[in-house]
């Protein structure tokens, strides 16, 4: 074969294989599944931080809000009864 009529039937064979992938539609399927994974995944974790920040702040309120007894020196039994947190 001439070098002419080869470099021919490479370019054909180039064009049926790009026709080849571009009607296949596996990859551009797979790619679709991986972005709707990813916003599912941003999504969640948001979702989990913004419940997180929401109940330590609720959990912060609590803390300051009830009383809670210090063991006094001497007598690990009595002491007195203060709000907030511990020393």
């Amino acid at each position: 074969m001439p070098p002419v009529r080869q470099a021919k039937f490479q370019t054909k064979t180039t064009e049926a294989i790009m026709r080849a992938f571009l009607k296949n539609e596996d990859g551009s399927t797979a790619v679709e599944y991986g972005l709707i994974i990813a916003l599912i995944a941003a999504v969640s974790i948001a979702t989990v931080r913004s419940v997180g920040e929401h109940l330590a702040l609720h959990w912060t309120r609590l803390d300051n809000v009830i009383p809670y007894t210090v063991p006094g020196p001497g007598n690990a039994g009595s002491g007195t009864a203060t709000s907030g947190t511990a020393p």
